[in-house]
């Protein structure tokens, strides 16, 4: 059985104090433990004395006016130099009081991301819950204090994010991800805007939204789509999905370069095709998701594609590898004259 870490931080920028909890000294001298380098450079807590004892020091005071906090973040993780490196470095950096809510999964404790999420939310207590990947880093000291605004005035929210995809549209996204960082999407945007489904790299969701529904762990027993199927169920009970405008980055491409499906493999050995292929998991977890939704939706948009919900994904797989092969030929003849 996993636990969940609950930690109250209460971040410090510049000359200005405030107050931090004794969780905070812990998750600082974790960062610590995890990777020196990041210790030393992050902003506003480098100079930070720990005690052996772990005590609070004394520059900080206590609190547990958790009704100041409007966001809880909730992140499961198996890998602490990723966690230290991307999402706690970026955290520290906030001028916004955020609750803390870690799973360690570092030894598979979890069974799924769904499982492991909902204990999590569950222990939440900020008025919004951000479900949000180790490896995912906050592109502005004024992340969360900006998504704490808009987040208020979105009518009828249900889940908002920072990448995903609505009918007939490109990928929506301010996200930049990968070694060099690249653009995720095809479209920024300047605002919130509505969608069909969000990417789980990070999703928000207010916590009186979440007290009625969860992520469905029969459904989702993996790692993927759990956020897909969350999404098209929010929609199915009135609420609205936002991508937000604020600039996140995300250092795994969520893809893989081996194939592993029968058509995957085919395609890999086309001159055109490229070295980005979504795992098996991926799509034991959408065959689930459609057999769900199938008499809810027609399509689900993702920002891996289309599925449509009555035909089979084998087909629907030839289907995009015959319209890559096509685009590649009249790209060709086109280039030669």
């Amino acid at each position: 059985m996993f636990d969940c870490q609950v930690s109250q931080i209460y971040c410090r920028r510049g000359p200005e104090t405030r107050e931090l909890s004794h969780a905070t000294c812990e998750h600082v001298a974790f960062v610590r433990k995890c990777s020196p380098d990041l210790y030393d450079r992050t902003a506003g807590l480098s100079n930070v004395p720990l005690s052996s004892r772990g005590r609070i020091p004394h520059a900080f005071k206590t609190t547990s006016r958790l009704e100041q906090v409007m966001i809880s973040i909730v992140c499961v993780y198996n890998n602490e130099r990723l966690l230290a490196d991307f999402l706690l470095d970026s955290l520290s950096r906030q001028t916004v009081p955020y609750e803390l809510i870690t799973i360690d999964n570092t030894e598979n404790q979890c069974t799924s991301a769904a499982q492991a999420l909902n204990c999590g939310g569950r222990k939440a207590r900020g008025k919004y819950i951000m479900f949000v990947h180790q490896d995912i880093r906050l592109c502005n000291i004024e992340w969360l204090h900006d998504a704490e605004r808009s987040l208020d005035s979105l009518p009828n929210l249900g889940v908002a994010g920072v990448a995903g995809r609505r009918e007939g549209g490109c990928i929506l996204t301010n996200l930049t991800n990968g070694t060099p960082p690249t653009a995720e999407g095809t479209q920024n945007v300047a605002e919130p805007v509505a969608v069909q489904t969000l990417d789980e790299c990070l999703t928000i969701v207010p916590r009186d939204v979440f007290s009625v529904l969860q992520f469905d762990e029969i459904t989702c027993d993996g790692w993927h789509l759990y956020a897909v199927e969350y999404c098209v169920s929010s929609t199915l009970l009135g609420f609205v999905l936002y991508v937000l405008p604020f600039h996140t980055y995300h250092a795994s491409e969520g893809i893989s370069s081996t194939p592993t499906e029968p058509i995957d493999r085919l395609i890999s050995h086309c001159p055109m095709a490229e070295p980005a292929f979504l795992p098996k998991a991926y799509y034991m977890a959408l065959k689930r998701v459609i057999k769900k939704h199938k008499h809810n939706v027609s399509k689900i948009h993702t920002v891996f594609g289309d599925w449509s919900t009555t035909s089979p994904i084998a087909l629907q797989q030839m289907t995009r590898a015959m319209r890559k092969i096509a685009s590649f030929i009249y790209k060709s003849k086109t280039s030669l004259g």
